[in-house]
Parts: C-alpha cells; structure tokens; sequence
C-alpha cells in the first residue's frame, strides 16, 4: 500500500542523511536525498536543495549530473505549474535543461 511505500522512502531519506554526517562530501547521498524527496509529496525546495548540493560536491563527469539537471529543471516546471515558482523558476528550467543537454547532447 502507499503507506509503506512512503515509509521507505523516509528509511532512505534517514539513511542518506546519516551517511551526510558522517562524511558532508559524499556526493551520492545528496543525489539519493534529492531522489527520494522527489518521491515524496510537496517537497520540491528540498529536491532542488539536494540537487544542488550534488551539483557542487559532485565532480564534473559525475554519472548522475545529467539526471540531476533534469531532476531539477522538472522541479521548477512543477513549482511554476503549482504557481509556487515565478521568472526565478523558469530561468533556473531553461538552464538545467541547457546543462543537461550540454552533458548529453544525445537527448
């Protein structure tokens, strides 16, 4: 049931959180913290926080760069949909779209 799908989520959420206190540049963490509150309802500044964060720990030919430039440019088109998210928002959909392509132009 969604119940228990949404408690592991929260499990994941727990422990990559734990895995941030015990070493605050482990990338993949940030990206597993964005991936499950992506998951999760009315989360969005949390997903584009975590997103960030990979952004600036990550190195430049991380696996996971492009996916997390789509993961954010998604989000902002979701909070300009929701009417969370204004011009700040469109601009920050068009330049994690450019990054993405950029890093993977096959798409």
């Amino acid at each position: 049931d969604m119940i228990g799908f949404c408690k592991q989520w929260n499990g994941v959420i727990d422990s990559a959180q734990k895995a941030v206190e015990l070493d605050a540049g482990y990338h993949a963490a940030y990206y597993t913290l964005a991936v499950a509150n992506n998951n999760r309802e009315n989360c969005d500044d949390e997903v584009l926080k975590y997103c960030e964060m990979y952004l600036e720990k990550a190195p430049s030919d991380a696996r996971k760069r492009v996916d997390t430039h789509f993961m954010a440019a998604f989000t902002h088109a979701h909070k300009i949909h929701t009417g969370e998210g204004g011009r700040e928002s469109l601009e920050q959909v068009r330049f994690h779209r450019g990054k993405a392509k950029e890093l993977e132009p096959s798409i």
